[in-house]
């Protein structure tokens, strides 16, 4: 059996206006009570209005028939409760060795390296990495394809 809010659930915030504090699915967490869309402040007429509410929201939490979005549309828990937007999947090109490089090296700029440090890295990309594999999808880059390169260097390069 699922607890539910109770009565003395029903209480006023730091700021003097009422919240009520639900326990259900084993989480229990503050709600604000509104008047008109505004806070309710704690005084009577609204303790009143929102014992009422919390009694009707224990009774569907123990029937199993809770709405959180229908007592709580813009609460502390709703975009749990919202349903997932399916957004469009967004057209992506494969990540290739030369556009891969293109981004990293942006981040390879002083203060973050020394400036003698960037050149190296773009001389050594242009001359020996891009003209092997700059096509080549970041992905599909394997063992394989850097033991080749290895021998590209030492037999076209002249590397030892």
């Amino acid at each position: 059996m699922a607890q539910a809010l109770a009565e003395h659930n029903v209480r006023p915030n730091i700021h003097g206006n009422l919240s009520l504090r639900p326990f259900w699915q084993g989480k229990e967490w503050q709600e604000r009570v509104t008047n008109r869309g505004k806070p309710a402040r704690d005084n009577p007429t609204n303790r009143q209005r929102a014992e009422a509410r919390a009694q009707l929201i224990s009774e569907e939490m123990e029937a199993g028939n809770f709405n959180y979005l229908k007592w709580f549309p813009n609460g502390n828990r709703a975009d749990e409760f919202k349903p997932k937007q399916n957004l469009p999947a967004l057209e992506s090109k494969p990540l290739t060795v030369r556009k891969f490089y293109e981004e990293w090296i942006e981040k390879k700029k002083p203060p973050f390296v020394r400036l003698s440090l960037q050149r190296d890295y773009q001389q050594n990309f242009k001359k020996n990495i891009l003209p092997f594999m700059s096509d080549t999808e970041l992905n599909a880059v394997t063992a394989d394809t850097l033991e080749n390169f290895r021998f590209h260097l030492v037999n076209e390069r002249g590397w030892h």
